[in-house]
């Protein structure tokens, strides 16, 4: 990242961000512009648009990635033909991308909730697979000497709840036994 990407985002939030953020975002700035010699004119016009491209790994990231720049955007349900995607096929080296027309402030904002969601998702999928685990039997009980993570209360509930909500299906055998 360029100093001049750098200065513009942190411009970019010092003028969206919220609280201690915001005058942070504030400080930065102004103490690298002096660092660094630009001035407000050389930070140029935040609300122009341009194409930014977005990396991902999974297509559950892609997904996700797609309802956070819609969020931002404002855009419809329905328009994928403003967000390009770029798919490597079996080139690993290159990565997954999509890629929208977004002002410097929504890059930010993108960048920012897309790594919120991100792990609020994988946070909230671990939760899942404890509910789904248990529900089914599928999870092995730990003797009491065995290591292993505490669950805080509060979570412990919230999986019991999703216990209680998930589907109560039985596995059948296919091969009878005699």
């Amino acid at each position: 990242m360029s100093k001049l990407d750098l200065l513009m985002k942190l411009k970019a939030l010092a003028e969206k961000g919220i609280g201690g953020e915001k005058e942070n975002a504030e400080n930065s700035l102004h103490r690298l512009m002096e660092k660094y010699g630009f001035t407000e004119a050389d930070l140029g016009d935040e609300d122009k648009p341009t194409v930014h491209y977005f990396k991902y790994k999974t297509e559950t990231e892609m997904r996700l990635l797609m309802q956070v720049v819609r969020k931002v955007t404002n855009a419809p349900g329905d328009f994928y033909n403003e967000i390009i995607t770029s798919s490597n096929g079996r080139d690993r080296k290159t990565p997954n991308k999509i890629g929208a027309m977004l002002t410097p402030a929504q890059i930010v904002e993108v960048d920012f909730l897309f790594s919120f969601y991100s792990r609020l998702y994988n946070k909230e999928l671990n939760s899942f697979f404890l509910a789904f685990c248990g529900k089914h039997k599928l999870s092995h009980r730990r003797r009491d000497d065995e290591p292993g993570a505490e669950i805080p209360t509060e979570e412990l509930a919230k999986i019991l709840a999703q216990m209680r909500s998930m589907d109560d299906a039985t596995p059948y055998r296919q091969i009878e036994t005699n």
